[in-house]
């Protein structure tokens, strides 16, 4: 048996319309790093870079997360 715990959040990619909006929350009021990148906006918070990525554009809703986890795996 498997003893797999998800640890922490690993990244979140949202899409987003109003950028200024999205920029003033993350960067001016959290403090956050924010890397205009091609088509996507990567944002820092901690130690672990493109913890959240941006993504504008028409849809406003998550579009994926990834989680870190911790415990054993097996080669099935």
């Amino acid at each position: 048996m498997n003893n797999v715990a998800v640890t922490e959040l690993g990244y979140v990619g949202v899409g987003i319309r109003d950028i200024d909006a999205w920029r003033f929350l993350l960067s001016d009021i959290f403090g956050m790093e924010w890397v205009a990148e091609n088509d996507k906006i990567k944002l820092r918070l901690d130690n672990w870079h493109n913890r959240v990525i941006l993504h504008p554009g028409q849809e406003e809703d998550l579009l994926y997360a990834g989680f870190r986890v911790s415990g054993s795996r097996s080669s099935g």
